[in-house]
């Protein structure tokens, strides 16, 4: 939810300041970072959630992989500065604007040091949970404070780098409560064993930031600073409103691994079959939804300016489903040590969004980057789901998905009625009439139909009231 608030409270703020133009060069300069990141990480994340959800219950073995990994991810990252000194050297439109470049840079050394997987993978999410919402708090009051007129990019920029990466300094200095130092004796350390295993991790995680990414920084090179800031806006509104969703993805591959390498298949194939149902019933009137409201939310959260990002929006808002999908299937796929199938999925969905965006781009601007952005996804997400079923029961019944569908269609009647009966009052009232209207539409319809992970989380509901008031009466 924070992840979610904070762009919802900033971003209509800085955008009408700073303007698309703004919005997009610092937009454009973060993207090429983040495959610095990327590569100076070298996949050791996701792998590292996995390898200490699988020690946890093992304090000294835990405490010496989490001491390997983050000596290779500090050796890595020195690797990753030196790529950073090359761009500011050999590329024109970084070094006219060094100084924020560099600044934007100081989240490869935040990500280094923050060992948010080891959180993860023991499953503190209560820490993770406090820390962001301060973090968020203490950047948020930086950015309004300081952000005032359009010459106030750097301060924008320290106002990202503190909410997406300032967090990591607490995480380094809490891994004292956790790893046991003097218990490790620094002549087993081996760290250049993790090396082998995180490469195709590594190529997972290049070929997925290739699609997620790629779109930005070619709009930078094929287009202008506008079209970046326009697309941001549009990427950014997609992707902020499935933010609690997919956040559930990083929350089950801890509790995956540790089903998988415990043996638990009952457990574990009832888990997947929740989380993927989960996912459809959310992200399908979620994609429509943003559809139909496409034009207000750009309105009220971006600005009059950012009118050319509307279409883009509607263009993009299916992405939610297939990035939903492909969110939950990842880490099940790679808890059973199948990273193989995401790795060509992604891959080909990388190759794809290439091709489609030197297409489209030139001609086309953000629709066109929208455009093969939504293919790519599309793609893996289809793949992962063929060639994973080999192994691995989904769970997804078509039934389900028409009933889903068809609760859509309700939904996007409601919402259309909506539209046209408030279509002379302002986009905050036409909002905060049309989204609580268009949830109660969706999920009565479902709850009438008996749709069975409605009525369960329901029933969790009631029973949850009855405990709290009897603790009350006691």
């Amino acid at each position: 939810m924070t992840t979610l608030l904070f762009p919802l409270v900033t971003f209509p703020y800085a955008s009408r300041i700073l303007l698309a133009d703004g919005i997009g060069e610092v937009a454009f300069f973060k993207s090429i970072i983040s495959y610095v990141t990327i590569f100076s990480a070298l996949g050791l994340p996701l792998y590292a959630i996995r390898e200490i959800a699988n020690v946890k219950e093992d304090k000294k073995t835990c405490s010496k992989v989490a001491v390997e990994i983050i000596i290779l991810h500090s050796l890595l990252t020195l690797i990753g500065y030196v790529v950073v000194g090359v761009f500011c050297i050999s590329e024109e439109k970084i070094y006219q604007n060094i100084s924020l470049f560099l600044l934007l840079s100081t989240s490869i050394f935040f990500n280094a040091i923050g060992a948010i997987w080891f959180y993860q993978g023991i499953e503190d999410f209560k820490y993770i949970t406090i820390r962001g919402i301060v973090v968020r708090i203490a950047s948020m009051i930086l950015l309004f404070s300081t952000v005032k007129t359009k010459s106030d990019l750097m301060y924008y920029a320290a106002a990202n780098v503190i909410a997406e990466g300032g967090g990591n300094i607490f995480n380094f200095i809490r891994l004292r409560k956790y790893i046991k130092y003097d218990e490790i004796r620094f002549c087993e350390i081996d760290f250049l064993r993790h090396l082998k295993p995180t490469f195709k991790t590594f190529a997972l995680s290049v070929s997925t930031s290739i699609y997620l990414h790629l779109d930005s920084v070619m709009l930078g090179f094929l287009g202008t600073d506008d079209a970046v800031g326009f697309y941001t806006a549009a990427n950014s509104i997609v992707r902020t409103s499935m933010t609690v969703v997919i956040s559930l993805g990083s929350v089950i591959l801890p509790r995956l691994s540790n089903l998988a390498s415990c043996s638990q298949s009952d457990e574990f194939e009832k888990l997947v079959k929740k989380i993927m149902n989960f996912g459809l019933l959310t992200s399908i009137p979620m994609a429509a939804g943003l559809i139909i409201l496409a034009a207000p939310v750009l309105r009220l959260f971006c600005g009059p300016h950012f009118s050319p990002s509307i279409l883009t929006t509607q263009i993009m808002s299916p992405i939610i489903i297939a990035v939903t999908l492909s969110c939950f299937m990842m880490p099940v796929l790679y808890a059973c040590k199948l990273e193989r199938i995401p790795l060509l999925a992604t891959i080909v969905g990388a190759l794809v969004n290439i091709v489609l965006n030197f297409l489209f781009i030139p001609k086309y601007l953000t629709s066109g980057a929208a455009f093969a952005t939504l293919t790519a996804e599309i793609i893996v997400v289809i793949l992962m789901f063929i060639l994973g079923r080999k192994y691995i029961c989904w769970g997804i019944s078509l039934k389900r998905i028409i009933t889903y569908i068809i609760g859509t269609i309700f939904m996007v009647i409601v919402l259309l009625l909506c539209r046209l009966y408030l279509s002379m009052m302002n986009d905050v009232i036409t909002l905060l009439l049309c989204l609580p209207i268009g949830v109660l539409a969706y999920f009565s319809y479902l709850y009438f139909q008996k749709e069975t992970l409605v009525l369960e989380i329901v029933n969790k509901k009631m029973k949850f009231n009855l405990i709290i008031k009897k603790n009350k009466r006691g």
